[in-house]
């Protein structure tokens, strides 16, 4: 938790938050897009994108949160 309340604080303790497509945009994997409105009332994208494990199960393998403005819809 301590790594999200440093690293992604527009995750920890947002607004809002809205869940957007399921794209491939990160390297080819499921990436779903969660866009976001700070505690300030800023608005963010998260792209999350996930990988299939051993298992069978989904991961998150990596995420980058980018102002809004920043990322095409």
């Amino acid at each position: 938790m301590a790594m999200v309340k440093q690293g992604y604080p527009q995750v920890y303790r947002p607004q809002s938050f809205k869940f957007g497509k399921i794209t491939t945009e990160m390297s080819g994997r499921p990436t779903q897009r969660v866009h976001i409105t700070d505690a300030n009332g800023r608005s963010w994208t998260a792209l999350y994108a996930f990988e299939q494990q051993p298992d069978a199960t989904w991961r998150i393998a990596g995420v980058v949160i980018v102002r809004a403005a920043e990322v095409s819809t």
